[in-house]
C-alpha cells in the first residue's frame, strides 16, 4: 500500500538527494573555476617569459639551456631541446602580479580609446545628418 505518508517521505528524500547533488555540482564548479584561474596565471607567466626572453635571446637556445634544457643531439645548431631537470626547483613560481596590472592597464587604455572613438563617430554622424538636412533645404530653396 502506497499512501500519502509514503509519497511525502519519498518527496522529502528526493529533495534531500537534489540538494546533495546541487552541493556537489557547486563544489565541482568552484574547483573548476580555481583550475581555470591557475591555467590563466600559467598562461600569463608563459607570455611574460616569452616577452622577456625574446628581447635578449630571440632563438631561445641560450635561455633554454640556462634553465635546464639541453640539446638532444650534440653539436647540431637547430637541435630540439630536452629538459635536464636539475636547475629548476619544483616549487618555482613567478610573480606575475605586475604583468597582470600592466595587461589590465593596457586593456583599460584600449577600452578608453575605443569609447572616445565611438563618441567621435557619433558626433560625426550627427554632423553628417545636419549637413544632409541643410543640403535638402538649400536644394529646395534653389528649386
Amino acid at each position: 500500500t502506497f499512501g500519502l505518508p509514503e509519497a511525502m517521505s519519498q518527496v522529502q528524500e528526493q529533495k534531500r538527494e537534489l540538494e546533495s547533488v546541487k552541493n556537489r555540482v557547486s563544489a565541482r564548479t568552484r574547483e573548476l573555476n580555481d583550475a581555470f584561474r591557475k591555467v590563466e596565471d600559467l598562461h600569463e607567466e608563459v607570455k611574460l617569459l616569452r616577452d622577456h626572453t625574446k628581447r635578449f635571446d630571440p632563438s631561445f637556445k641560450i635561455t633554454a639551456q640556462k634553465i635546464g634544457f639541453t640539446p638532444t643531439a650534440e653539436g647540431e645548431q637547430d637541435a630540439e631541446l630536452e629538459w635536464a631537470g636539475e636547475s629548476m626547483k619544483p616549487g618555482f613560481r613567478l610573480d606575475i602580479s605586475a604583468y597582470k596590472v600592466k595587461t589590465a592597464m593596457e586593456l583599460e587604455k584600449a577600452k578608453a580609446v575605443t569609447l572616445q572613438l565611438e563618441r567621435e563617430v557619433e558626433a560625426l554622424e550627427v554632423e553628417r545628418l545636419e549637413m544632409k538636412t541643410q543640403l535638402r533645404h538649400l536644394s529646395l530653396q534653389r528649386g
